[in-house]
């Protein structure tokens, strides 16, 4: 987060508690300590501890903490989904596989045709 978005998330906590210092030396704080978690992460923080009816004004420490969190959430979901995409098969690879399955049901049937009588009679037993 650049220092500019920082400022936003102390606004952002301003604008909801009234008593939120907003000088530049809290600027600076903020930007310092946010700097390492992501512009949503830090809203999305502001907005959590606000829903939960917190009546004081939270720390640069709160808000980086629950930031955190929610950053290292969303990396989370964002491997899981890359994960698996990852896991979902080409063509290529969705040809080969069905070719085999043909393959195997041939076999079978081969199989079952000389020794129970094709394939009917072996899906009736």
């Amino acid at each position: 987060m650049e220092a500019y978005e920082a400022k936003i998330a102390l606004l952002k906590a301003a604008s909801i508690w009234f008593s939120q210092p907003t000088d530049s030396a809290t600027a600076g704080v903020w930007a310092e300590s946010l700097g390492r978690v992501s512009v949503r992460g830090a809203l999305d923080a502001i907005r959590a501890i606000s829903d939960s009816g917190q009546h004081d004004p939270p720390t640069c420490g709160e808000i980086y903490k629950l930031a955190v969190q929610f950053d290292q959430r969303e990396d989370d979901l964002r491997r899981r989904e890359r994960l698996a995409l990852d896991e979902i098969p080409g063509d290529a690879e969705r040809a080969e596989n069905l070719q085999m399955l043909r393959d195997l049901i041939a076999r079978i049937e081969s199989r079952g045709g000389r020794k129970r009588g094709g394939r009917a009679a072996a899906i009736g037993k």
